[in-house]
């Protein structure tokens, strides 16, 4: 199984990983991303990429996606990672969010 995680900046550098195999860019057989108080960049652009790219869809549900957040990370709040966990689930991304409680960045 081949699977790339991160926490805080490196789990956006993950997610950006993530997205780049869905769209096509990377040519690797991905399969499980971990991301620990972090974000997806360039999420406003998520929906249209997943529309324009053949194949998106495809390659989005063959990924297995966990996000972690603490409830008490003052750097990236919980409610912005909930958001991108949301938006990957409307793009047909299979993710698992969970918040921790009391944890911090």
């Amino acid at each position: 199984m081949k699977g790339i995680g991160g926490f805080g900046l490196g789990a956006a550098q993950a997610l950006y990983f993530m997205s780049c195999y869905a769209f096509g860019r990377i040519h690797v057989n991905l399969q499980l991303v971990i991301g620990i108080n972090g974000w997806l960049p360039d999420w406003r652009n998520l929906e249209y990429n997943m529309n324009t790219a053949f194949g998106t869809a495809i390659r989005a549900s063959k990924l297995r996606i966990l996000l972690m957040h603490g409830t008490s990370d003052d750097v990236i709040p919980s409610a912005f990672a909930y958001r991108c966990a949301d938006l990957l689930r409307r793009a047909d991304f299979p993710t698992m969010f969970k918040q921790c409680g009391g944890f911090k960045h």
